[in-house]
């Protein structure tokens, strides 16, 4: 089983928590038993083999300011209404069955929290992922007017042991809405044309939809995104809704290796890191 949390520096461009913390000890908070839920159908009439094979994926779900687990959040696959969507347990943990060898996003929502859609790509291992959620307060810290029927388009950059990488830059295609942005010690600086040591970037208010993302600056595959013949990663972008998506980049010296070491060091490294 691959396991691991992601790390995802998007408070630089949606608040001040300043670390992904540790998966121990953090309190729950109740994502409120008024979450809207979507009405998936009734489980009695459900049977795995109208979704194909699946495989169990353990979501775990955070409020992505204050790093506490988050209870009554619903995770559902998207566009694949014969499986039922899962909720968030007291420890912010959710069972969810997701079809293998697919191209895939998982929509996690609750209350007060703004809808956040992850993607990958499902083998048949079983997988640990996490999901991050800003509340909606944090809205107005992406910069400028949020536009409802646009979708906002976050992406890191990662090394090959995970960590978040500087000198990438990113366009997407179809162009659309504003960025990216990017961040300096977690705090958004406009004047960056290239991301810092934190990886990131933001699309502000992307029209919704398929889209390319291309890197400049270093060779990068994506991770937690879906493969493209037209760019690096392609991503579906949804409307009122976060995406997030990962990437990992060679560079000089995971191609070298360090110290004259072996160059597959961060082989074995989940996406959820």
């Amino acid at each position: 089983m691959r396991t691991g949390w992601k790390t995802v520096a998007l408070l630089g461009a949606l608040g001040g928590w300043a670390g992904c913390g540790d998966d121990d000890g953090d309190a729950p908070i109740d994502a409120g038993s008024d979450a809207t839920i979507e009405d998936a159908g009734g489980i009695d009439a459900w049977m795995r083999g109208d979704a194909g094979t699946t495989a169990s994926w353990t979501v775990t779900v955070r409020d992505l300011i204050s790093g506490n687990r988050l209870q009554l959040a619903e995770v559902c696959v998207v566009d694949v209404p014969q499986l039922p969507c899962a909720i968030t347990d007291t420890e912010g943990r959710a069972t969810l069955d997701v079809p293998i060898d697919l191209e895939l996003q998982l929509r996690t929502t609750a209350l007060r929290y703004v809808p956040t859609v992850t993607t990958y790509v499902s083998d048949a291992e079983p997988r640990s992922v996490g999901v991050d959620m800003p509340p909606n307060s944090a809205l107005p810290l992406l910069g400028g007017r949020v536009e409802p029927g646009k979708g906002q388009l976050a992406f890191v950059v990662q090394n090959e042991a995970g960590d978040g990488l500087a000198g990438i830059s990113a366009t997407i295609d179809p162009a659309s809405g504003t960025g990216p942005r990017f961040t300096d010690g977690s705090l958004p600086d406009d004047t960056l044309t290239a991301t810092t040591e934190d990886g990131l970037g933001l699309f502000v208010n992307v029209d919704p939809g398929r889209v390319a993302m291309s890197f400049e600056g270093a060779d990068c595959e994506p991770n937690e995104a879906w493969p493209s013949e037209s760019g690096t990663l392609e991503v579906r972008v949804e409307a009122g809704s976060l995406m997030i998506v990962t990437a990992r980049c060679a560079t000089e010296t995971s191609d070298a290796g360090v110290d004259g070491g072996s160059s597959d060091a961060g082989a074995g490294l989940d996406g959820g890191v």
